[in-house]
């Protein structure tokens, strides 16, 4: 956990900043707040897997909401540089431990078979 922790520390600040995000739909900020905890929630359960596939699985789908948060903020045009900035720096991070946890199973990216 300490490993990760600025890593970690992004990922709550992302849920606090779109938990904090202002816009008129209800379904669409929900959709944006249910998102952004997931991330946080599988990015927690990746850095305590003992088992590097297991590890990877979860980084992958930490990524996949992520991508569902930005797809949510581009719709909702949502372009805060606050939020835009946890975004890319949380991206970036999620997307180097995904790599490294990959090269760590010997390059397998099938995540889901």
């Amino acid at each position: 956990m300490f490993k990760h922790y600025l890593t970690y520390h992004f990922a709550s600040g992302f849920e606090r900043l779109c938990i904090g995000a202002q816009f008129n739909k209800t379904l669409e900020r929900d959709e944006l707040i249910r998102c952004s905890r997931n991330v946080a929630l599988f990015f927690e359960k990746a850095i305590r897997a003992t088992d590097t596939k297991e590890s990877a699985k979860n980084l992958f789908v930490a990524l996949t909401y992520l991508r569902d948060c930005k797809d949510v903020m581009d719709r909702n045009e949502i372009h805060t540089w606050e939020i835009r900035t946890h975004y890319q720096v949380l991206c970036g991070r999620l997307e180097t431990l995904f790599w490294e946890s990959s090269e760590a199973d010997q390059g397998q990216l099938r995540m889901l078979g």
